[in-house]
C-alpha cells in the first residue's frame, strides 16, 4: 500500500506549482527527505517540475512510468494523504 503526497512550489508570480508522489510521503520520511536533500530553491523545482513521482530518497526521484506533467494551481491542493509545500526558502507539512 502507498502512502501518497502532493508537494508543491510557490512561484514568483503567486501561484503553485505541483506535482504528485505515489509511495512513502508519510512525514518522518517525505519531510526528513526533503529538508535533507532538496532544501535549495533550484532542487526543489527540479523535484517538482517533472511531474508525478513514484519515490524519493536519499537525494534521487524515480519518475512514474505513465508521469503526468505538474500542474499551476493558485493554492496548493492536498489532493492525497500529505501536502508538502516548498515557500519562503523551506519545506513544511500543512494539512
Amino acid at each position: 500500500m502507498s502512502t501518497r503526497s502532493n508537494l508543491a512550489i510557490k512561484l514568483k508570480d503567486g501561484t503553485y506549482l505541483q506535482a504528485y508522489c505515489h509511495y512513502d510521503g508519510y512525514p518522518s520520511h517525505m519531510l526528513v527527505e526533503l529538508e535533507m536533500n532538496w532544501q535549495a530553491h533550484k532542487d526543489a523545482m527540479r523535484l517538482v517540475e517533472v511531474g508525478d513521482i513514484r519515490c524519493v530518497q536519499d537525494g534521487v526521484f524515480e519518475q512514474l512510468s505513465d508521469a503526468g506533467p505538474a500542474w499551476v494551481l493558485g493554492e496548493p491542493c492536498k489532493d492525497h494523504d500529505y501536502l508538502y509545500v516548498y515557500e519562503d526558502d523551506r519545506w513544511e507539512q500543512r494539512k
